[in-house]
């Protein structure tokens, strides 16, 4: 039997971040998002300039809450208490990291990935201690086969700590051939954030393009039945580009579809 664990609907700011640059249209964007039936808010892409406790009022007045943010490894180690102590602010428990780390000399080859799961283990105990779930956030290329044998979504699952937990984007592991239903099954228990986006076939092309969640050609329901089912917490919006109309509008029409299969707590 499914479960019937509530699951909140996230927009990450990725998708809204060329209208989050100033505090004003931070404000602007949020207000709109929490009109769109949002419950959180993944942090991280807004503009820099804006002072974190801005970020978090811009939450609290538009009742919506932080599901965590896109954060940078190398400032985690640089920065730890203040990045610790803006996500305490912003009553989040997650942090993630958004992918290889262009910094830290992690070149794509088996040792190097191996060198950055381990550092990503490291963390997430430091993380851990401090109150936070340190998640990885995976796109096609973690499923590429290392000197012609292992994957580095194999390393995070099977060598990393048990404290490091996986922020799944599920269309980019669709996109790099994986079964996307078999990976959420195998990371039962370390996985409780999803990013959600679409992907579709336009004209007569041999490769997939992001779009809306629900116009393209991932089985959503599905997949939604078996976060449900898996404990996910929170299912993340996250449309990188190619807006038909507008990333809001965007996250607006992703967030209808969702809600029709029972994504939301509102």
């Amino acid at each position: 039997m499914i479960s019937m664990a509530p699951i909140a609907l996230g927009l990450q700011t990725y998708t809204i971040r060329d209208i989050t640059q100033t505090e004003k249209d931070m404000r602007e964007a949020f207000r709109q998002a929490a009109a769109c039936g949002y419950d959180c808010i993944q942090v991280g892409c807004e503009g820099s300039d804006i002072p974190k406790a801005a970020v978090a009022d811009a939450l609290k007045e538009n009742g919506l809450f932080a599901c965590g943010s896109h954060s940078d490894l190398g400032r985690m180690k640089t920065d730890f208490k203040a990045i610790v102590a803006e996500h305490k602010a912003y009553g989040s428990e997650y942090i993630c990291v958004a992918g290889i780390p262009r910094e830290g000399g992690y070149t794509f080859d088996a040792a190097n990935m191996r060198r950055l799961v381990r550092d990503l283990s490291d963390m997430a105990k430091r993380m851990r201690d401090a109150g936070l779930k340190l998640h990885y956030h995976n796109h096609s290329h973690e499923f590429a086969r290392l000197d012609g044998a292992t994957r580095m979504m194999d390393m995070l699952i099977d060598e990393a700590s048990p404290e490091l937990m996986l922020e799944i984007d599920i269309a980019w592991a669709h996109n790099a051939g994986a079964d996307p239903f078999a990976l959420l099954e195998r990371v039962k228990g370390r996985c409780e954030l999803v990013h959600v986006k679409d992907r579709r076939i336009v004209g007569r092309t041999q490769t997939s393009t992001v779009c809306d969640v629900g116009a393209g050609n991932m089985n959503w329901p599905g997949l939604i039945d078996c976060c449900r089912r898996l404990g996910i917490r929170v299912a993340t919006v996250e449309i990188d580009d190619g807006w038909p109309v507008s990333p809001m509008e965007s996250a607006r029409v992703s967030a209808a579809y969702l809600k029709t299969l029972g994504v939301g707590l509102k």
